[in-house]
């Protein structure tokens, strides 16, 4: 059998914690910690899995110290966490000695690491033995594989089309995101990257939309491009030219409907406001009214596909 390997999971919302499942039944792991600063979405899975191979450890991802704490105690972490919070983690990683996967990067529009950052750790890693993989989600992650994969046995590549679609429903909920609200609402508030005829420009938010025939059960799907990862690193690692690059998504109608009024509202602003006396930055709030994704764990129904 192949090494088992010790893994920790930090940031147990709705992404972390299906994360924390599938390592939990994984005959190569060994080993699973689940950390947040808030242990209720690690207790929820520990629950759920019963499983002998999971402890819980609470901690501030923000502190790389913390981090490196479990780090010590692990060969490899797992950063289900928003993209603030990548390099405090990465730090933690070399400091405590383990391995590094997250899932996505930051913009800096919004004071957020971005994969550039990321790569400036690219020897620290090295030196220290240890791997560290960056925007190794489904998308962005999965999805440049794919493409890069797909491009090498092509003679010429001119469109790299990135879509996602699912039928999720979250019954009660009209304004709610299966994972992290800030990095959603992040996403579709700004206008989207994309790649065309060597250049990279923007289109305007949640104003370009195709219907994208997806594979059953999905079928035909209205999709929205929106700002991803994909427009940038597509055209800077695929290996070869290629002439268009975006990535468009599903989006419940009644979600576009809600960021639309909140944005002509300036509710999406970053920007803060004097109420009462009191410094309050609109987004965070909206952020802030929204379900947490470790709370509707259990409760969403439908199909993914990207």
């Amino acid at each position: 059998m192949p090494k088992q390997l010790r893994t920790a999971v930090i940031g147990c919302g709705g992404v972390g914690q299906t994360i924390a499942q599938k390592l939990a039944i994984s005959p190569h792991v060994s080993e699973l910690i689940l950390s947040d600063i808030n242990p209720k979405g690690a207790e929820a899975v520990k629950k759920r899995m019963k499983s002998d191979k999971i402890s819980i450890e609470a901690i501030n991802a923000s502190n790389p110290d913390q981090v490196a704490g479990i780090a010590k105690k692990v060969d490899v972490i797992v950063n289900g966490t928003v993209p603030a919070l990548n390099l405090k983690i990465m730090e933690g990683c070399l400091k405590g000695g383990a391995s590094y996967v997250d899932m996505s990067n930051g913009d800096k529009e919004y004071g957020h690491p971005m994969f550039e950052d990321q790569l400036a750790y690219d020897k620290n890693f090295e030196d220290a033995g240890r791997l560290a993989l960056c925007s190794m989600g489904i998308d962005p992650g999965a999805s440049d594989l794919f493409a890069k994969r797909a491009a090498d046995r092509m003679e010429s590549v001119d469109y790299v089309k990135v879509r996602d679609a699912d039928t999720g429903k979250l019954e009660g909920y009209e304004f709610a995101t299966y994972f992290s609200p800030e990095s959603m609402l992040e996403e579709v508030i700004k206008d989207p990257l994309y790649w065309e005829d060597g250049k990279w420009g923007r289109s305007s938010a949640l104003e370009t939309t195709e219907v994208y025939d997806f594979p059953d059960p999905m079928g035909p799907l209205k999709v929205y491009r929106t700002d991803h990862e994909e427009s940038e690193l597509v055209p800077k690692y695929l290996g070869k030219p290629v002439n268009k690059v975006d990535f468009m998504i599903t989006l419940d109608e009644n979600f576009v409907n809600y960021v639309r009024v909140l944005k002509k509202l300036g509710l999406t602003s970053f920007k803060p406001l004097d109420v009462r006396g009191v410094q309050v930055v609109p987004f965070e709030v909206i952020v802030a009214a929204m379900p947490r994704p470790d709370d509707l764990s259990g409760k969403i129904k439908g199909t993914q596909w990207s």
